[in-house]
Parts: structure tokens; C-alpha cells; sequence
């Protein structure tokens, strides 16, 4: 399930029509689209129980880039180290602003990055400091 907060949608709805406008043009693939990479991430880590896995989307410095953190339903292994009800300042604003996270563990952290012309298609350097294995116009998960 992705949690967009009202702050982040529109920058996320400004995203969407780049990627429209990029697969119009036959510019990126279908899969390099900010639509299919959110919707990975919505259904990641869903495959033994559905609705276990929460994203929460959130802006990035980088253009048209998004940060993103996954939580999980917390085990008893995790318990004490990752559960967002421990004693953990942070963890305790996040069950707040969002409630749907309470008893999830915080599994993994990364970007949605926008790819272009702008950053050489990922090359390491600015604006995006990500890199791909091979330049590519799209957005991309990094972890």
C-alpha cells in the first residue's frame, strides 16, 4: 500500500505527466515509468500476505525524484531493534502522522530517481548522484 501525504501528491502528480508525456513520445519504456515503479513498490514484499508491506513516498532533492520507506509487519526478532513503537523519537512521529503504520518495522530505505539527459543517465554525478549499470531516461529504485 503506498502513503502519499497531500505535501508530496502533487509533486507526485507532476512526475506522473512527465512519465505520461515520456511514454507518449516513446522516450522510456513502459517499465521505466514512474507509474510501474510505484506500483512495484506498493506491492513489494506482498507476496506471502497481502497488505503486510507499507510505502510511504516522500520528496527527494533530486528533479522529479522521490525518496521511499518501506515497513513491514514487525516480527519478534525485530522487536526490539526496528518496531516503530519502541523507544524511538522517530519511529514515534511516524505511527503519528501516520497511524496505518503502527506494529510495522521500518525493512528498507531508498530513492525513486528520475534519469535523463540531466544526469547523463545516471552516471554518479549531479543532480541525482545515483548511478545505473547502464544510462537509461526513466525513474529507477535505488536502495
Amino acid at each position: 500500500m503506498l502513503l502519499i501525504s497531500e505535501h508530496t501528491q502533487s509533486r507526485v502528480d507532476t512526475a506522473l505527466n512527465l512519465s505520461a508525456l515520456l511514454l507518449a513520445q516513446n522516450s522510456i519504456k513502459q517499465e521505466e515509468s514512474l507509474e510501474e515503479q510505484l506500483k512495484y513498490l506498493s506491492m513489494w514484499g506482498n507476496y506471502e500476505i497481502p497488505e503486510s508491506t507499507h510505502c510511504i513516498i516522500s520528496p527527494d532533492f533530486a528533479p522529479y525524484s522521490f525518496n521511499f520507506a518501506l515497513y513491514v509487519i514487525s516480527r519478534p526478532d525485530y522487536e526490539k531493534k526496528y518496531s516503530l513503537t519502541g523507544d524511538w523519537e522517530y519511529g514515534r512521529y511516524m505511527v503519528e502522522q501516520y497511524p496505518e503504520l503502527e506494529g510495522r518495522a521500518l525493512y528498507m530505505h531508498g530513492g525513486l530517481i528520475f534519469h535523463g539527459k540531466h544526469d547523463n543517465g545516471g552516471d554518479g554525478g549531479a543532480p541525482t548522484f545515483s548511478v545505473n549499470l547502464t544510462p537509461t531516461t526513466g525513474w529507477a529504485v535505488h536502495t
